[in-house]
């Protein structure tokens, strides 16, 4: 099940104003095997991100390209936990081994580090994943 956005958290959230909108209770809720596409998480490897735009086309690619979800067999796919938290995609994602945590979790802090906003989420505990058709997908 993924994330159910409440219209008014996440203005809110847009606004800046997450923390009074967790206060008034209204945030939302709910080739593989191959090296990483890019090493995010080192030093300098988001630096070069520079508009809130930037970073959310460049975490779309990381867990939803076709390069990041393609896979042969369930073992060829793992979950990583999104950046919903921080205003930036959804709770789950299930991408093959060319992603790494680290990497989701780089573009979250630079993310956070350029003060971009967007819905948070408290998120329900992470579903299996699964190969159907050629890409990881979550099993729910």
């Amino acid at each position: 099940m993924g994330p159910i956005f409440v219209p008014l958290a996440a203005r809110l959230c847009r606004a800046s104003f997450c923390a009074a909108a967790l206060l008034l209770g209204t945030a939302c809720t709910g080739s593989p095997d191959g090296p990483p596409v890019q090493d995010l998480s080192a030093p300098d490897g988001t630096q070069s991100l520079r508009t809130c735009t930037e970073i959310r086309a460049a975490y779309e690619e990381l867990v939803g390209g076709n390069r990041q979800t393609a896979c042969s067999r369930d073992e060829d796919c793992h979950l990583v936990f999104g950046q919903c938290g921080r205003g930036l995609g959804g709770c789950y994602h299930a991408v093959n081994h060319t992603v790494r945590q680290a990497d989701v979790d780089a573009l979250g802090d630079r993310y956070q580090e350029l003060m971009c906003f967007g819905p948070v989420c408290a998120c329900a505990p992470p579903p299996p994943v699964e190969c159907r058709t050629r890409r990881c997908v979550l099993r729910l």
